[in-house]
């Protein structure tokens, strides 16, 4: 009786210091996820103004953010307090393996301005990073990378073809295509698989309804080409349609 008393006691304080550790956990993943909530909706609500306390609080935001996404700890738990307004998105991969965050950082009516990050598990090990690019010297978004992404296809093994959109105003909008994967210790795009280019973008007038579509069966993107009216300064759509194909780890024209 004595040996069966003292391993029930061993057992029950293994468990209660498991316990105390998963509860110990929540608490600082929870307040986590509350500061940054709170960080981000004190810069939200003052965006359009460009004083230097409007400045520092982005990038506080986005070094926590990422920060958080690194820890192994908080890997799988779902930022509730942060997502539950509709300025900050988060996608995940049907593997799993792949999350991203899109937050509205820049919103002037018809202007928007994104960032993203992403967080990949590969091996055990979580890597974070940014999907945005900018120029180095004079900060802004380039490549039209300032979209938000709204949809994850997982479209080969470790291949995930990643849809965006954004808007730059003067009545333009647009519609990007990623196809992403994991080198070199990061999430990359892919190198001129889109018809020689290392990502698809659709830019148009907000007029014109046209998207970027993909077939799941077919791994097919089409759309409708647009050109630009040198006269009117827009873009328009020139009739013709675009089919590619994807095969070998890039997508192709078949016309």
């Amino acid at each position: 009786m004595r040996y069966i008393f003292s391993y029930t006691l061993i057992l029950f304080l293994i468990l209660g210091c498991k316990s105390q550790s998963v509860q110990t956990s929540d608490l600082a993943f929870s307040k986590v996820d509350l500061e940054l909530h709170q960080i981000y909706q004190e810069y939200y609500k003052d965006r359009k103004d460009f004083g230097h306390e409007k400045d520092s609080l982005l990038p506080l935001f986005e070094t926590k953010l990422k920060d958080a996404l690194g820890k192994k700890e908080y890997y799988g738990r779902a930022f509730d307090s942060l997502t539950k307004s509709k300025q900050v998105t988060v996608l995940t991969s049907k593997d799993k393996k792949l999350q991203i965050y899109s937050w509205d950082t820049f919103n002037m009516g018809s202007w928007k301005q994104y960032n993203s990050m992403y967080q990949y598990e590969n091996n055990n090990q979580l890597y974070t990073g940014f999907l945005s690019e900018k120029d180095l010297n004079t900060g802004n978004y380039i490549n039209f990378s300032d979209g938000y992404h709204f949809e994850i296809i997982d479209i080969d093994t470790n291949f995930y073809l990643v849809k965006g959109y954004g808007t730059h105003g003067h009545g333009h909008e647009f519609y990007t295509m990623r196809l992403l994967s994991f080198r070199e210790g990061k999430l990359q795009d892919c190198i001129s698989c889109f018809n020689g280019e290392d990502r698809l973008v659709l830019y148009k007038s907000r007029s014109q309804k046209d998207k970027l579509t993909y077939d799941l069966e077919k791994k097919e993107i089409s759309f409708l080409e647009h050109k630009e009216d040198e006269d009117m300064g827009v873009m328009r759509p020139t009739g013709k349609k675009i089919v590619l194909s994807f095969n070998n780890g890039q997508f192709k024209s078949k016309n």
